[in-house]
């Protein structure tokens, strides 16, 4: 499907962006995600000075479309092949004709405020700059029009800026595991640099690891090799301001990552990734021992095509997840989850508590493609009629110590008392959503293996029904609640 887009009369660029074609995953086994299982989407994005008329043209024309969030009201008028709409404000939005394949995705920004100082600039055009390497008191300016091919990498600095217009493409790289020839040139600079196997596993689009003071503001990150923007390493003051992901199709291509870090802030940004979407993660990488604290998700638009949309996540080792609020945020697409609270492996202090999600827009869909995962001798795509994914979803799973994602997870565990898990304040006020059949499942665990304290809801159409199972190494399974 072609586009083309005027503001004001004046033609924008429309770009292509590889999406997921389908939700199917599996084990990561060295072989990167086949093409067959994407196809392309387009994007345009420009900056708003002042209200503006906005014409979407399809070529071929269109049959019926919708405009996500479906609660953005931009006058919107069809006229033959065109649809005519009015922008008033900077904001993230999807044109979908006949359906969500091919979507248009639309970033609209407020006006660049281009800095000065020590610059690290990319004008327009196309840059292959392989890894950036920044350095305290740096400012890296990616303008409109530019493309770079590259990661950006920021390790035990601070006072860093990453900004402009421009876009961070991350598709000649190879992920931090993966051994084949070709598209190395991160993998490799990484281990030149002294990191360990470990750390050049997760890489992404860009890392900050154990920095502080640091403001990226503006970019489309594009394509990355696993997660797309991490936060690691007790990072602290971290503020992510219009940024945009898409084209994240790859195996485990996650969004947004806050691992160990705090007070950090993502606001008015899109993200649409094949795994999860925004994941705030307890100690899990290499060297990682502290909390994830004080970290606030406002005023973003979020589009999930194999996993979840927002996740809080702990790990094996000790860790706290706490003073988290997401609000006033959109969610246009879903897969498995919209809400997920989760722990994996356990450990004998994990704890997740005060936790607000507040102001939340949930679109549904008519039918939901099912999430599949390939195993050896079952490949393919297996479409089931009648999948719901969760509004929320609260437990423990795959309990004991890990020892690989093969089929067997976990290592048999004889001793459930060695887990002590805690959640607890966590409030739900207002969530809306179109689509009354999503279900929610909040599942503790006997024997004080999985405690949940003071989990409520707030200006709500559903209620909380929490169950009780014993533990297992498996996943807990959801039944739907009456709402």
């Amino acid at each position: 499907m072609k586009y083309s887009v005027k503001v004001n009369g004046v033609s924008v660029p429309v770009q292509t962006a590889r999406v997921s074609a389908l939700p199917l995953n599996k084990v990561w086994d060295g072989d990167q995600r086949p093409v067959e299982q994407t196809e392309e989407a387009n994007f345009v994005s420009f900056d708003l000075h002042a209200p503006a008329v906005v014409m979407v043209e399809v070529t071929g024309g269109f049959t019926s479309y919708e405009i996500r969030p479906k609660v953005f009201s931009l006058g919107d008028t069809p006229s033959g092949n065109r649809v005519i709409l009015t922008v008033d404000r900077p904001m993230q939005f999807t044109f979908e004709p006949d359906g969500s394949h091919h979507a248009l995705h639309v970033f609209v920004n407020p006006p660049a405020q281009k800095p000065v100082g020590d610059l690290l600039y990319f004008g327009p055009g196309r840059h292959k700059a392989d890894l950036i390497w920044l350095e305290s008191g740096q400012t890296l300016y990616i303008d409109e029009g530019a493309v770079v091919y590259g990661v950006v990498y920021a390790k035990d600095v601070e006072n860093v800026r990453i900004m402009g217009r421009g876009i961070l493409d991350a598709s000649p790289y190879r992920r931090g595991n993966d051994d084949h020839p070709g598209g190395r040139e991160i993998i490799d600079a990484l281990y030149e640099k002294g990191f360990s196997e470990l750390d050049v596993k997760y890489y992404g689009n860009l890392v900050l690891n154990h920095c502080r003071n640091v403001l990226v503001e503006g970019i489309i990150l594009k394509d990355a090799p696993m997660w797309s923007l991490i936060t690691r390493n007790d990072c602290e003051n971290i503020v992510i301001d219009n940024v945009k992901l898409i084209g994240q199709w790859r195996y485990n291509a996650d969004g947004i990552d806050i691992c160990t870090s705090n007070n950090v802030t993502v606001r008015n940004s899109f993200v649409r990734s094949f795994d999860d979407c925004f994941v705030a993660r307890g100690a899990y990488l290499e060297g990682e021992t502290g909390n994830v604290e004080k970290v606030t998700v406002e005023n973003c638009v979020f589009w999930c095509d194999w996993g979840k949309t927002v996740e809080l996540w702990c790990g094996q080792k000790p860790t706290a997840i706490r003073d988290i609020c997401v609000t006033d945020c959109y969610f246009v697409h879903l897969s498995s989850a919209a809400l997920n609270i989760a722990t994996w492996y356990g450990s004998d202090s994990s704890v997740v508590e005060n936790i607000v999600f507040r102001n939340l827009f949930i679109d549904g869909d008519e039918a939901y493609p099912n999430l599949v995962v390939e195993k050896p001798g079952h490949t393919g795509y297996s479409p089931v009629p009648g999948f719901i994914p969760y509004l929320l979803h609260v437990s423990a799973e795959k309990l004991g110590v890990m020892r690989g994602l093969g089929t067997q997870i976990c290592a048999p565990v004889a001793d459930y008392s060695i887990f002590r898990i805690r959640y607890r304040n966590i409030l739900l006020d207002s969530i809306r959503c179109d689509d009354c059949r999503l279900k929610v499942d909040v599942c503790r665990l006997t024997d004080g293996v999985l405690t949940i304290e003071d989990i409520r809801t707030k200006n709500c159409d559903f209620q909380i029904k929490m169950r009780t199972a014993r533990p297992g190494n498996r996943m807990q399974g959801g039944t739907e609640v009456n709402k």
